[in-house]
C-alpha cells in the first residue's frame, strides 16, 4: 500500500485560527447544491463579498502576502456571518499552490486509524454564481458578491503525520493503485482514461438503495488514490457521525479493492457487473442505511440552468 502522496499543512495564521475558534454556532442557514458542472456549492440568504485577491504567488514561497491575508480574513469574517458554524472546530492553512482555494482542516482518530477532514472554498469567479463589483486585471482577480459558495468537503484517510520543511505533512493512505489506464482519441483530441469516476460510482452505489437517484452526489469517492468521503452535511456532530460510518465503509472496501479495480479496468460501472452484485450482497445492513434519507431534487435556477438540491435528514 503506497503512502507517497501527502498534504502539507502549510503556513497557518493564528489571528485567523483565533477568529474561527470564537465560533460556537452549529452550521445552519444554508442549503447544499450542485451545479451543471458537478461542483458542490452552499446557498444562503445573505450576500457574501469576495475582495479582489492577488492572482500570482510563487509556489516556492510558503508565506502569503499581507494583502492576501487581509483579504482572506475578510472572506472568513463574511463566511462566519453568512454561513454560521461552517468553520466550527477547524483550523486554517495557506497552500501556496492553491491560493484561491483557502483550506481548513480538522484531524480525527478512530482506534489506530487517522483521518483529516478538509474543507476548501473556491474563490475563483463563476459567472453563473457571482456578480462583479470591480473588474479584475492581469494581477488581481475581480471583486464580486454572491450567495453561492463553491466548496469541497472531504474526509481523507491517513497513514501517518510527519514533518516536512517545518510543516506538518499528512500522508494519505493510497490504497488504490494507479487509476490512469490509457488514452482515447487522436492528435489534439487525445484524452486520458481514468478510473476515478467509475470507482466513485462503484463505491457509492454499494451503500445505497437499489435504483436510488443520487446523481451528481456520490458520497464515497476515489480521490488522491484513496477511499474518501465527500460530505454534504457540515455540523461538527454530523462530521463525526459520517466519519464513523466512513471508517467502517473503508474497512469493508479494502477487502474487495482488487476485485473492484479488476472489474473496472475492462468495463464501465454498471449495477449488473458480476463483481458489484457479489460484493453488494456482503455489505452489512448497517452500512446500507447511511444515506437512506438523502434526496436529490433537480430544478432550474434563475438562468434556466440545471442545478441539484441535496437534502439529508441525518438526525
Amino acid at each position: 500500500m503506497a503512502e507517497s502522496k501527502h498534504l502539507i499543512v502549510g503556513n497557518t495564521n493564528q489571528d485567523i485560527n483565533r477568529l474561527i475558534a470564537a465560533e460556537h454556532s452549529q452550521a445552519r442557514g444554508f442549503t447544499t447544491h450542485y451545479n451543471q458542472s458537478e461542483e458542490m456549492f452552499l446557498q444562503f440568504d445573505t450576500s457574501l463579498r469576495i475582495p479582489s485577491l492577488p492572482i500570482h504567488h510563487d509556489v516556492r514561497n510558503p508565506d502569503p502576502s499581507r494583502e492576501y491575508t487581509k483579504g482572506i480574513i475578510s472572506v472568513i469574517e463574511g463566511v462566519m456571518e453568512s454561513l454560521p458554524g461552517l468553520l466550527n472546530g477547524l483550523k486554517y492553512y495557506f497552500d501556496p499552490g492553491d491560493v484561491h482555494r483557502p483550506t481548513f482542516y480538522q484531524l480525527y482518530k478512530i482506534g489506530d486509524d487517522s483521518y483529516v477532514y478538509q474543507l476548501k472554498f473556491d474563490l475563483t469567479f463563476h459567472p453563473s454564481h457571482h456578480r462583479v463589483i470591480k473588474s479584475g486585471s492581469n494581477d488581481y482577480a475581480p471583486e464580486f458578491e454572491t450567495n453561492k459558495l463553491v466548496v469541497e468537503a472531504d474526509v481523507i484517510p491517513l497513514t501517518r503525520i510527519d514533518k516536512m520543511n517545518g510543516f506538518p505533512a499528512l500522508y494519505i493512505e493510497q490504497s488504490i493503485s494507479e487509476t490512469w489506464i490509457g488514452e482515447t482519441g487522436r492528435g489534439y483530441f487525445v484524452q486520458g482514461i481514468w478510473l476515478d469516476r467509475e470507482l466513485t460510482k462503484f463505491f457509492s452505489r454499494l451503500f445505497m438503495e437499489e435504483g436510488k437517484k443520487i446523481y451528481p452526489y456520490y458520497p464515497v469517492t476515489c480521490k488522491y488514490q484513496a477511499i474518501c468521503q465527500s460530505l454534504n452535511v457540515f455540523t461538527s456532530q454530523a462530521r463525526r457521525v459520517r466519519l464513523s460510518a466512513h471508517h467502517n465503509i473503508r474497512k469493508f472496501l479494502l477487502k474487495y479493492l482488487n476485485s473492484i479495480e479488476s472489474a473496472l479496468r475492462h468495463n464501465e460501472f454498471s449495477e449488473n457487473l458480476e463483481a458489484y452484485r457479489m460484493i453488494r450482497e456482503k455489505v452489512p445492513e448497517k452500512l446500507r442505511d447511511i444515506w437512506k434519507n438523502t434526496r436529490v431534487e433537480i430544478y432550474l435556477n434563475e438562468n434556466d440552468m440545471r442545478e441539484y438540491l441535496i437534502e439529508d435528514e441525518l438526525f
